[in-house]
């Protein structure tokens, strides 16, 4: 369902029923994976080094410093599916989903937390606006800009 690039030049994919590949090769090879959560992954971040933040089906987002050996469960505070994310200065991480949800996390380690309470559409996928800190989220209502300030 989505793949990322981390800061060592590694390639991550997440899919299906909890499937994940990777490969240090720059693609020649693949090893086959599997998540601590048999649900789908709808999207992955890839940080420096080996980092990697997995999220999808029902909330559920999962973070590994050596590309998937660990997992950690990162505690999202929703059930609402998440589709989209994108990674932010100092590991952080914007992640969007259904219903408007927007999940932001300052810097690695800190938690994530939810920025949009009012019911929306799904947003599909979130990008930095530059320097701003402003976020563009693109979305079945159309395309908008965020400032989380």
């Amino acid at each position: 369902n989505a793949i990322a690039r981390t800061g060592s030049g590694a390639l991550f994919i997440v899919g299906e029923r909890g499937a994940a590949f990777r490969s240090r090769d720059f693609g020649a090879t693949w090893q086959r994976l599997q998540l601590p959560y048999d649900g789908s992954m709808f999207g992955v971040i890839g940080y420096a080094a080996d980092h990697v933040l997995a999220f999808g089906l029902r909330g559920h987002a999962f973070e590994s410093t050596d590309l998937g050996d660990h997992w950690t469960q990162v505690p999202t505070g929703t059930e609402l599916s998440l589709m989209g994310g994108t990674a932010l200065p100092d590991e952080g991480a914007a992640i969007v989903g259904v219903n408007g949800l927007l999940l932001l996390r300052a810097k690695g380690g800190a938690p994530l937390t939810s920025r949009v309470d009012q019911p929306a559409g799904t947003i599909a996928e979130v990008l930095p606006l530059g320097d701003s800190g402003d976020l563009l989220l693109a979305g079945e209502n159309g395309i908008s800009v965020y400032n989380p300030q």
